[in-house]
């Protein structure tokens, strides 16, 4: 997969790459990177969309989905 392929995804050109859509692209970024990388990565303007209860749901990690809610709820609420 081509970086052009993720950026289009990510902006909405392209719905998915092979097997990878938006939400799995986050839930990539959030299950490998530390979260001031997914800041930086992501910016603020997308933080609604990354913590999203789709993407924080296909985390496999139970701690990484409790920490991520708790994440949502405190920067949304």
């Amino acid at each position: 997969m081509q970086g052009t392929e993720l950026q289009d995804i990510l902006q909405g050109k392209i719905l998915r790459a092979g097997h990878l859509d938006k939400e799995g692209i986050y839930s990539r970024l959030l299950s490998s990177l530390n979260w001031y990388i997914i800041l930086d990565l992501a910016g603020t303007d997308h933080l609604d969309e990354v913590l999203s209860d789709a993407v924080v749901g296909r985390l496999h990690s139970k701690d990484l989905k409790k920490k991520y809610a708790i994440a949502k709820r405190i920067l949304f609420s």
